[in-house]
């Protein structure tokens, strides 16, 4: 977060429940987006009804994430495209999906996996994603 949760809080938590409602109301899922590290604000989103995360889960801790929120929400996360996309192998690229399954994955909240490779990411390491989510 670029300010603290207490400010997060204070100044946008209430605006974001306000759009939150509407979007329930309408009958439709909430999708929020928010890059970096957001874990203290997770439960807040939930409590909002965020339904779907889009985060960059690498830039926090998979195994945390998961025994906090894992069930609670669906994650929609992409691989880390700093650091296994461009310079992992493809069986760099395996584990790391594997990994956020084990952590993420759950009937009662879901991941939704995806990637955004960079032309630093081989074609190698491109089909790897691919096939990392059957």
């Amino acid at each position: 977060l670029l300010i603290s949760p207490k400010t997060w809080r204070s100044v946008f938590k209430d605006s974001y429940a306000e759009m939150s409602g509407k979007v329930k109301n309408a009958g439709t899922l909430v999708f929020f987006h928010s890059d970096g590290y957001i874990i203290d604000i997770i439960d807040d989103l939930i409590e909002m009804g965020v339904d779907a995360l889009n985060a960059q889960v690498w830039c926090m801790d998979l195994e945390e994430l998961g025994n906090r929120f894992n069930g609670r929400i669906c994650f929609w996360g992409e691989l880390d495209r700093q650091h296994i996309m461009p310079y992992g192998t493809p069986d760099d690229i395996y584990a790391a999906a594997q990994k956020m399954k084990a952590c993420l994955s759950n009937p009662a909240g879901g991941l939704i996996g995806q990637a955004e490779p960079g032309l630093e990411v081989s074609l190698e390491n491109i089909e790897a994603v691919l096939k990392s989510w059957n």
